[in-house]
């Protein structure tokens, strides 16, 4: 999950004018300047292309490519990109850099390579691609696009119970439809399920919507900009002309939190092997999938070999932070300038007096 600004009616109205006189006072920059020794770490899921060239609309919304493309080159304005070996040099202490940057990609989504690399490495940015290495090269679906897509395909209102919830899924109101999405997959997320059991949900359930709509998103994952994964080719080429950084997702987008030692253990060792075989090279970084994490599995990731871990708790990393959790803030879906520069400078780490609304943006 990760946390994002988004503007809602009068409310989110009032926050763009606070933040508005918050720059034009000087307020932002005068907190920039305080944290230009502190990394800021922007995150995203995916990338998309313009809207005529997609094939269905997820409900689970990702930044398009203009919006990426002007948020990268106005957090340029401010701050230095940094990539994962300068990251990593600076929260030891052994750089200074003023008001460093690093981006970051999760799951591994082609679009990660086909749409924003093109933007970023014409900016001369490297960003680090977190990768669910069970995903790489196959039709594997993510669980969460592979319920957004089936439920869109309903051809009438289904109720869908878990425990003492119900909720329903009306494929003719897009807006309740999206609710409802975000609503279950939230209420699913906190129950006290192990991993493997909240997988094992989702998965019966959407085999039992696809087999009632006969449609499936396995079937169009090859050639689909939302839900593609990378293939292993375009993957190495990126990887051999040192545009991109890779670090392990898990195999599985496992919440290693939400496991058993062993089980957690085993996504944590097998992904890194599979990425050390990609890349060549000894694999340090971890991202945890939903940005769930506790003392174990920080400690299983520490034990497993990886030398730097990132959440999405949201803020800004210190030097001689725990590398183990590092913090992170989501490109909004949207531009505005007030927020990236919120997002950026530090404001957000004093939130609570700025009264801003904010949403969890699942992973």
């Amino acid at each position: 999950m990760s946390p994002a600004f988004r503007h809602q009616g009068t409310r989110g109205g009032s926050v763009v004018r606070t933040y508005t006189m918050l720059r034009q006072s000087g307020v932002f920059g005068a907190l920039r300047r305080f944290n230009r020794h502190r990394l800021v770490v922007m995150a995203s899921h995916g990338v998309l292309p313009p809207t005529d060239n997609l094939i269905w609309h997820p409900l689970r919304e990702q930044v398009d490519i203009d919006t990426f493309s002007r948020q990268i080159d106005e957090i340029s304005r401010f701050h230095t990109w940094v990539d994962l070996d300068t990251s990593l040099r600076f929260l030891r202490g052994e750089v200074t850099i003023r008001n460093p940057v690093l981006m970051t990609f999760d799951d591994g989504y082609r679009n990660n390579i086909d749409v924003a690399l093109p933007i970023l490495e014409s900016r001369g940015i490297k960003p680090v691609l977190f990768l669910t290495t069970g995903y790489l090269g196959n039709s594997r679906t993510f669980w969460f696009d592979r319920f957004d897509y089936v439920i869109q395909q309903l051809q009438s209102t289904r109720e869908i119970s878990l425990q003492e919830r119900t909720f329903q899924f009306d494929p003719s109101n897009r807006l309740e439809l999206r609710a409802q999405y975000a609503a279950l997959r939230s209420y699913a997320k906190g129950l006290d399920w192990s991993d493997e059991r909240f997988h094992d949900f989702f998965g019966h359930l959407c085999t039992e919507l696809e087999s009632l709509t006969g449609k499936s998103l396995g079937t169009i994952q090859p050639s689909d900009p939302v839900s593609a994964t990378l293939d292993k080719v375009s993957l190495q080429v990126a990887l051999d002309r040192g545009a991109i950084d890779i670090g392990s997702h898990t195999v599985d987008h496992m919440r290693i939190d939400k496991q058993d030692p062993v089980s957690r253990a085993s996504q944590l060792a097998q992904s890194k092997s599979a990425i050390e075989f990609i890349s060549g090279s000894r694999c340090r970084a971890f991202c945890y999938p939903n940005g769930n994490w506790d003392k174990c599995s920080r400690d299983a990731v520490r034990d497993a070999g990886y030398e730097i871990a990132f959440t999405t708790d949201g803020g800004l990393n210190r030097p001689h932070s725990d590398l183990l959790t590092l913090r992170r803030q989501f490109l909004p879906l949207t531009f505005q300038p007030e927020q990236l520069q919120a997002l950026t400078c530090g404001a957000l780490d004093i939130k609570d007096w700025l009264h801003a609304p904010f949403r969890r943006n699942p992973a």
